[in-house]
């Protein structure tokens, strides 16, 4: 399926930052840590949102 052109809304809230500590072993303890993410490391963003966008987190 592609998620990408579907006609309704896509809900993406799938617990970034759990996953990111649970999955990725990050420190979220910054006042700023998704941005430091999406410019250290945004691989591990997008394999969160493509695991999740994957399991229908969009319900």
């Amino acid at each position: 399926m592609d998620v990408l052109n579907i006609a309704k809304p896509l809900l993406l809230d799938g617990g970034l930052a759990t996953e990111l500590e649970r999955s990725h072993n990050k420190d979220l303890s910054g006042h700023l840590w998704s941005a430091q993410f999406l410019k250290d490391d945004p691989n591990a963003i997008k394999v969160i949102f493509s695991t999740s966008t994957l399991n229908s987190f969009d319900n």
